[in-house]
């Protein structure tokens, strides 16, 4: 029956300790790591903010960003090296992850084609008071898209931990400055990394394979001279791991010869030193064990013959027997007394030899630290002797490379400065100008020191006609350059060698020039170089305006009294409302000139009758392309347009600094993306 009540009472106190222990589990669970994730990516034009850099947990709504949400993003919750958690975030990129107390985790933000970001968590160190109330941890951060020049990152995106102060889980804020300094070091050397690859590229192919042959000489040098110094550092780290393990050998025999005593008469010249104890010649510790049995013995002894000397008083009858038993009395107290002192001397002993082993085992141990101590410095020197020695050998072959890419680099520059000189040679003069008209202007900006636009005009005196062209030619900066030097020189041949005045005969021997200059075979069509072009010839005699172009359409800013009701009707046709002034449009061929058209056709003429103080204007596409204004976007033409009608009453000198004013203000910090060409004439 008492068995049975003590199994149900078992039985009881199990189940109540199971229960009770799943309500603590059930508890613990009261923790929420929320969110949301966002994409983001490294910006070469601007310095990375990373959502300011500082993460903060945030406790509102508050959208402070404006990135993507990042979709199919997995997230992945680690407890030590194992996955206790795993879910995909949806389009909204809401995250939820529950935690326990007392628990250090690791989240991991895993999406295709972006870099891993993790949180540490730790939720160490809450009060258990507080257990019951619950967190949550609600927070935003980024996946930041791989770029080709930067690897993995290797640091936490964002730490969290419990603040006792605060009684909340708050933010690392000293880790999250060490982010926000990362990623600013990330960004400027990939923006570095990309402007240099511009650079390389822009160059001619054989310095490409130049510059591509000495960085390829020098990382086949760093890999062997790295196999070298882990082969070096293998084999020393080798030696020094024989050498200590030899070292320690001789170390333990010396210890064992020098501090723990192997004969007798040493541990008793040791304890006779300290101690009365009388030990006969030969006593050792085994001795002494032997002696503690053998006084165990006398003692037991000692009392059987207590127990007989009671006896025999009982029987005692005579004085004789009182006499004998006295003395049988005083040998058993004698002999007891000799039992306690011998007891005493035994303890005294053992404590003594007990001390002494272990003092030697300290002095023994600190022997042994001092000596892998030792070791272990002697270790560390070699590695940092290498180290720095590896460091300066590497800084100064990184040197090396830079001034050889510092001088290749001045060289090509000041190869593309002469040629600078050189295209500004070849282009129209200011007297040349002069001759067609007393007010004109100019305006040009390479994007590059070498352009591939160009401008080329010519008087006839014979004639009294004037002739003028503004160009765009394939590509811009060297090669571009190229292209113009061949149009300047083709235009001069057709029209001063040859005497050809009529706009489409020009742009028809033009294309056939520059198709027999640069086409050898047919893979030659596919590299579709050429140009876009307006060419405009003003005959004096009657003011009449003959116009032929290659996809670069012309303006004529006139009266609007002057205009034509054709003119007026025309959609491309725009009329300022308050000064009486109108711009109207020329259109050009819808085909360039070059070796790329299918179908080539024949250029076409337009002839305009141009009224005294009508502007001619010409340009290529460089400035309504320009990125810029506060969205970012192209300036676009009907802007461009606009801008000569309103500032129509200005000289033309000024309204050419007016122009480049507005451009400078348009394109702000944004890079210039292509060359700027517009000319305009007065008649």
């Amino acid at each position: 029956m008492l068995k049975k009540l003590f199994r149900v009472i078992t039985v009881l106190l199990l189940v109540l300790f199971i229960s009770n222990n799943a309500y603590s589990n059930r508890k613990d669970t009261l923790i929420t790591f929320t969110g949301k994730v966002y994409e983001n990516k490294i910006d070469t034009d601007k310095k990375i903010t990373y959502k300011n850099a500082i993460f903060k947990l945030v406790k509102t709504s508050v959208d402070f960003f404006v990135s993507n949400t990042a979709d199919k993003t997995v997230v992945n919750c680690y407890l030590g090296n194992k996955i206790i958690y795993s879910d995909t975030v949806k389009a909204d990129g809401v995250f939820s992850i529950p935690l326990n107390y007392e628990k250090q985790y690791r989240v991991e933000f895993v999406k295709e084609n972006y870099y891993v970001s993790s949180v540490s968590i730790n939720t160490k160190g809450v009060p258990q008071r507080l257990y019951k109330k619950g967190f949550l941890i609600n927070t935003e951060l980024d996946v930041i898209k791989k770029h080709p020049k930067q690897e993995q990152f290797d640091f936490d995106m964002m730490k969290i931990a419990f603040n006792d102060k605060r009684a909340e889980f708050l933010v690392d804020e000293a880790h999250s400055q060490y982010v926000q300094e990362e990623l600013e070091a990330i960004r400027i050397n990939v923006t570095k990394a990309v402007a240099i690859d511009k650079e390389v590229n822009r160059l001619s192919e054989e310095t490409r394979l130049k510059y591509t042959n000495i960085l390829e000489t020098e990382k086949v040098k760093a890999n062997q001279e790295r196999a070298r110094i882990i082969k070096n550092a293998n084999h020393i780290a080798d030696s020094i791991l024989n050498y200590a393990q030899t070292k320690s050998q001789e170390i333990e025999q010396f210890a064992s010869r020098q501090f723990i005593p192997t004969n007798s008469s040493a541990k008793k010249d040791s304890l006779k030193s300290n101690s009365n104890i009388d030990f006969s010649d030969g006593a050792d510790m085994g001795l002494i064990m032997s002696g503690s049995i053998e006084l165990g013995t006398k003692k037991d002894q000692v009392e059987n013959a207590r127990k007989s000397l009671e006896l025999a008083k009982l029987k005692a009858t005579t004085k004789m027997d009182s006499l004998l038993i006295i003395e049988r009395e005083a040998k058993i107290l004698a002999a007891e007394n000799a039992i306690l002192i011998a007891e005493q001397k035994l303890k005294d002993a053992e404590k003594e030899i007990s001390a002494q082993n272990a003092e030697l085992e300290m002095e023994k141990m600190l022997k042994n630290i001092m000596i892998f101590g030792l070791l272990g410095l002697i270790v560390l020197a070699i590695v940092f002797f290498r180290i720095i020695k590896q460091k300066k050998k590497d800084n100064k072959i990184i040197m090396q490379q830079k001034l050889e890419v510092e001088e290749q680099h001045k060289e090509i520059t000041d190869s593309i400065n002469y040629a600078e000189r050189i295209q500004a040679a070849v282009l129209t003069s200011k007297d040349e100008w002069n001759k067609i008209s007393k007010e004109h202007f100019v305006l040009f900006k390479p994007r590059d020191i070498v352009s591939g636009d160009f401008f080329w005009a010519h008087h006839n005196e014979e004639k009294n006609i004037s002739i003028w062209a503004t160009a765009d030619c394939t590509g811009h900066g060297v090669p571009g350059a190229f292209m113009s030097m061949l149009g300047i020189g083709f235009l001069n041949e057709i029209v001063i060698e040859n005497g050809i005045v009529k706009p489409n005969e020009i742009l028809n021997e033009l294309r056939s020039k520059i198709i027999k200059a640069l086409v050898k075979n047919k893979a030659d069509i596919e590299q579709k170089d050429g140009m876009d072009i307006s060419l405009c010839i003003l005959d004096k005699n009657t003011n009449t305006l003959e116009f032929s172009g290659a996809n670069n359409s012309i303006w004529i800013l006139k009266n609007h009294a002057d205009l034509s009701s054709e003119e007026i009707e025309n959609s491309k046709t725009i009329i300022h409302p308050t000064n009486e002034k109108a711009i109207i449009e020329i259109k050009a061929d819808k085909q360039p000139v070059g070796a790329y058209v299918e179908n080539i056709k024949p250029f076409n003429s337009s002839y305009v009758k141009l009224n005294k103080d009508d502007v001619v204007i010409s340009f290529t596409d460089g400035y309504p392309d320009q990125f810029g204004g506060i969205k970012g976007k192209k300036l676009k033409y009907k802007p461009f347009k606009q801008f000569f009608l309103d500032n129509s009453s200005h000289s033309l000198e000024n309204l050419k600094l007016n122009l480049e004013h507005s451009f400078n203000d348009w394109k702000g910090d944004l890079e210039q993306i292509d060359d700027v060409c517009v000319v305009a004439v007065k008649v």
